[in-house]
């Protein structure tokens, strides 16, 4: 096995002994590991693992708050995975890291229409950040910038507070061009 596959190896291992709520011992392994070459890349194979996805998910989602930019084939990797999974935990990290991401317009349009989806999701924070996720592709397109426009007024008449707190924050950012 060559050293990348090891690492690999070693990292996916570590998930599996973790609990997802332990964020003390996830914050430990993405201190041990940020640094590999790879790294980013690395959890998005393992997000295809179900039984430690929302553990991978959390390490990616800090890895890109932390600054990491994703390849174009990462983007649509996670665009996939978003499509494919699921646990709702796992959606949730993929939508909260959207707003990190620089997508190629292919992998725009498919994000669009699966984020615009799990607008209607039946968890609020889901919801929440699925409307977050429309802000933060609209802000990388004209034409969907137009439509997220539109796709808020869904929010702004939610039944959960969760949304409609998402939503006034990011109606607080969105400036029409």
């Amino acid at each position: 096995m060559n050293n990348e596959r090891g690492t690999l190896s070693v990292l996916k291992v570590g998930l599996f002994d973790v609990d997802v709520r332990d964020t003390s011992c996830l914050r430990m392994i993405y201190d041990k590991h940020q640094n590999q070459a790879n790294f980013l890349g690395d959890l998005i194979d393992i997000c295809a693992t179900d039984e430690i996805a929302q553990s991978a998910t959390w390490l990616m989602k800090r890895h890109l708050e932390s600054g990491c930019q994703a390849t174009s084939d990462e983007c649509s990797k996670l665009v996939s995975i978003l499509e494919s999974a699921s646990d709702w935990q796992t959606k949730l990290h993929i939508l909260q890291s959207i707003r990190y991401l620089k997508m190629p317009s292919d992998c725009r349009n498919r994000c669009y229409r699966i984020v615009r989806g799990l607008t209607l999701h039946h968890r609020p924070f889901v919801r929440a950040w699925a409307y977050d996720a429309v802000y933060a592709i609209g802000q990388q397109d004209n034409e969907m910038r137009q439509e997220a426009m539109r796709c808020f007024h869904n929010a702004e008449s939610d039944s959960s507070a969760s949304v409609r707190a998402r939503f006034r924050n990011i109606v607080g950012k969105f400036t029409p061009r």
